[in-house]
Parts: structure tokens; C-alpha cells; sequence
């Protein structure tokens, strides 16, 4: 029960971060923004945990797998349902509008300090 709550706290935490950096950069988030923000940091507490591998490598695993599902989620309600919540189609060597080199540098980035609340996360853990 424990680990559970603190696998929803991060997911929690994920959504409303991610959907707080949506609102302040582009004035407008999608629900579906905050599912996919929340399963990002599941994972990236779940690579955080391995500390034995250098913080650049995990920033990197966790960059591809944030990239990996924004091109999932980005197929599903962008090109399937025509729901058009973002479209990256205007930058540089992007995928099918969905993924861009540009935004998968940000995700890179954004690991860093999203590792930085999943340690403040396991420390609240373990003092309970």
C-alpha cells in the first residue's frame, strides 16, 4: 500500500507540474496533458531509483521515454481523434507533427529537476 501511494503521489505531482509548465507556457493545457505528465514520473521515479547510474544517463532514458510516449499519446489524440493539441509541424525535423529534437532537449532538461522532487518524494517515504 505504501509504494502504491507513492507511485500516485508522483503521478499526481507529475500532472500537476506538467500541467502547470503547459499553463505558463502556452496559457492552455489538455487533460490528456496531465495523464501523460503523470505517467512521465511514475517512470522517472522509477529510473531515479538507480542511482548507481550517472544522472545524465537517466536524464537521457528518461528524455527518450518522455519523447517515446508525447509520440504515442501526441498519435492517439492528435492524429487518430483530429484533436489537435499541439502540433509541432513548424520545427525543425519533427515526427509526423508530434515529437521535435528541440522538445525532447527541454524533456532532457526537465529530467533533472523532476529527479530532484522524486528524492524529496522517497525521503518523505521513508520517514513515514
Amino acid at each position: 500500500m505504501r509504494s502504491f501511494l507513492k507511485f500516485f503521489i508522483a503521478f499526481f505531482s507529475g500532472a500537476l507540474c506538467y500541467g502547470m509548465l503547459e499553463l505558463f507556457a502556452r496559457g492552455r493545457t489538455h487533460w490528456t496533458m496531465l495523464l501523460t505528465g503523470g505517467i512521465a514520473m511514475v517512470f522517472l521515479m522509477l529510473i531515479n531509483q538507480s542511482k548507481q547510474i550517472n544522472i545524465v544517463i537517466r536524464a537521457l532514458i528518461g528524455a527518450f521515454f518522455i519523447t517515446s510516449v508525447e509520440f504515442c499519446v501526441g498519435s492517439v489524440v492528435n492524429i487518430s481523434f483530429g484533436w489537435n493539441i499541439w502540433n509541432y509541424s513548424g520545427i525543425p525535423m519533427n515526427v509526423l507533427g508530434q515529437i521535435c529534437p528541440k522538445y525532447s532537449a527541454l524533456w532532457f532538461l526537465l529530467c533533472i529537476p523532476a529527479f530532484c522532487l522524486c528524492d524529496v518524494l522517497e525521503r518523505q517515504f521513508e520517514a513515514i
